[in-house]
């Protein structure tokens, strides 16, 4: 009883403190697999539009290609997939995407170990590439189409 009291509690502290700000849309990121080939896990990223709490529509951003020989390329279904600065999907294996152009900045493997301030900070463990940290400042990534 008393969780479902904190869950309760915490959706009118998130509403309440919303009813400040001047723009009242969200959005909310969500990948489907087609179907059409399991093999290769052909993944639809989407956003899903809200307004004032409505549902204002759906909009296809990309297509990725989850698998490929039974090698992981973009997973975006992944455990640890976050959204950093309301822009950029990271995966749950290191893989970046830019939402704002709807383009892979990245399809490298990798741990996501921190950000700082507009940069995030990776930890590559490959037996072909060795041990390394990448340093990718998001503010000089070139993603123009």
């Amino acid at each position: 009883m008393s969780t479902r009291l904190l869950i309760i509690l915490l959706f009118s502290a998130l509403f309440a403190f919303d009813g400040f700000s001047q723009s009242n849309k969200y959005s909310l990121i969500v990948t489907q697999y087609q179907l059409t080939n399991p093999k290769a896990l052909m993944q639809d990223i989407y956003r899903y539009n809200f307004e004032n709490g409505e549902f204002k529509g759906k909009e296809k951003l990309l297509t990725v290609t989850g698998k490929d020989n039974a090698k992981d390329l973009i997973r975006a279904d992944v455990e640890g997939s976050f959204i950093f600065k309301n822009r950029w999907l990271i995966t749950g294996i290191g893989n970046i995407i830019d939402l704002q152009t709807k383009q892979v900045v990245s399809g490298d493997k990798a741990t996501f170990i921190k950000e700082s301030g507009d940069s995030l900070i990776f930890y590559t463990n490959d037996i072909l590439k060795e041990n390394f940290i990448r340093y990718l400042m998001l503010k000089q990534v070139n993603t123009q189409k």
